[in-house]
């Protein structure tokens, strides 16, 4: 028999420990025994997440890009969150996988549930959702009072960025994924609610896919006032950085607002892409972009 066809549960709870009844966000309902205590993360920002709570000595495994905190880069690695060694992740007897509902193929983590191992999928998709995570993870952890206090803390951060942000002039912005094809987010996405937070408002918001392919054509005909990406080498939470490569056709485009006031800035992806525990300091990142493009939109002459 393949390791793939061993049922590779191992118990968690100790005697006593109180069943938790727990529904998933693809509305699965689970019931643990007890804690976990054998935990492997599918994406970085569950690893964050687990780790925020205090459950980092319940880690088994984790994959490759998890690299926050920093005891999280000495975890044993099953692949990357579009592909992971099955095999391998069922020879560590995890109790608990989390993973990433819409970043994580599906077909894989069905196969994992075949074998007998117990998938939670997880996805905050609003930014208000974010702090709930570390209150739920919190819960399947057995570090409830933890989760809570993170959850208010994060919560709280993000408060005082919305009453401080709530007046200021908004902004026409144009977040770009990808360049080649040209790829954005529509207004269902958590990086719009960071936007909105901080007086941005997404120009694709009404496009019906989350992550909409656009033409050049289109944002020049949205006319943003800024334009924004995500950094996967920064040097600081936010750059202002006209010259980038990724932003080569806006630039050049004179008559694009945001190219006469050279508003082209490079946010810190991990900061701002993850949906965990940071996600306070990716926001405060946006909200000091846009402040910086109000100023020079302010100084600069008619």
């Amino acid at each position: 028999m393949t390791v793939l066809g061993l049922v590779a549960i191992a118990s968690c709870a100790s005697v006593g420990a109180a069943e938790i009844v727990f529904t998933d966000d693809a509305g699965r309902l689970h019931r643990l025994p007890g804690p976990a205590q054998r935990v492997v993360t599918l994406a970085p920002h569950l690893t964050e997440l687990v780790y925020a709570v205090g459950g980092g000595a319940q880690m088994v495994a984790t994959v490759g890009a998890s690299d926050h905190p920093a005891e999280a880069r000495a975890l044993p690695r099953i692949g990357d969150h579009a592909r992971f060694d099955a095999e391998r992740l069922l020879l560590l007897q995890p109790d608990l996988v989390l993973a990433w509902l819409s970043g994580n193929p599906d077909r894989e983590l069905r196969a994992l549930e075949a074998a007998g191992l117990r998938v939670v999928r997880l996805e905050a998709q609003r930014l208000a959702e974010v702090p709930a995570s570390l209150e739920r993870v919190g819960r399947l952890l057995g570090r409830e009072a933890q989760g809570q206090r993170e959850a208010g803390r994060l919560g709280a951060a993000l408060e005082v960025l919305r009453a401080r942000h709530a007046d200021d002039a908004p902004l026409r912005v144009f977040y770009q994924v990808w360049s080649q094809p040209l790829l954005t987010l529509n207004g269902r996405h958590l990086i719009s609610d960071v936007l909105a937070l901080c007086g941005g408002h997404n120009v694709f918001a009404a496009l019906a896919p989350l992550v909409p392919p656009v033409s050049t054509e289109a944002v020049l005909a949205a006319d943003p006032e800024v334009v924004m990406t995500a950094d996967e080498r920064p040097q600081a939470p936010w750059t202002s950085d006209p010259r980038a490569a990724e932003f080569a056709t806006w630039a050049a485009a004179r008559r694009l607002s945001a190219s006469r006031h050279g508003a082209f800035f490079r946010i810190h992806a991990d900061l701002l892409t993850r949906a965990g525990p940071r996600i306070d300091q990716g926001a405060q990142a946006v909200c000091e972009a846009l402040d910086a493009a109000r100023r020079d939109r302010a100084t600069a002459r008619p």
